[in-house]
């Protein structure tokens, strides 16, 4: 699998992520060029998020030849962060406070699945073979944040 070659978007985290795996990446400069590239075969596959497939699908219907994999999904964790001055422990704390108990009433999943559910149940992960792969530029990162993925196999 290794041997694709992945189209992604110039200056895009996930670009370095997935060469540090191995991947071979062809970058271009904007989201629609992206695809055009992927239709006409100047690369291997353009990888987008579960949650984006749909909205970029019906999006880009002009892109003659264009089409999406249904069977196979690629997974690296990438978290998402808040960025504080680091002298603002307090908020910091307070946050992560909130987040947690959020978290154990079930609101932040609620909050998923109001934005996403329905974009990410259009993927049917449920229905694919999941490849999953580390994220090297996370390998420092305390796991804990691991238990706020949601496992695609579950949706």
């Amino acid at each position: 699998m290794q041997q694709l070659k992945i189209i992604q978007g110039r200056g895009w985290l996930d670009s370095e992520i997935l060469r540090k795996i191995g991947f071979k990446v062809v970058e271009g400069g904007n989201i629609k060029g992206l695809f055009y590239m992927a239709a006409n075969d100047r690369g291997d596959i353009f990888l987008i998020g579960a949650n984006e497939l749909e909205r970029e699908w019906k999006k880009n219907q002009d892109v003659e030849y264009l089409n999406y994999d249904e069977n196979v999904c690629i997974y690296y964790p990438l978290p998402k962060f808040f960025f504080l001055n680091k002298a603002n422990m307090k908020l910091a704390e307070r946050i992560e406070k909130g987040l947690l108990i959020a978290y154990e009433a079930g609101a932040v999943r609620a909050l998923w699945d109001e934005y996403y559910g329905e974009a990410v149940n259009f993927a049917d992960l449920n229905k694919r073979k999941i490849f999953r792969f580390d994220n090297p530029l996370i390998d420092l990162l305390d796991k804990g944040y691991e238990r706020f993925v949601i496992n695609p196999e579950l949706l």
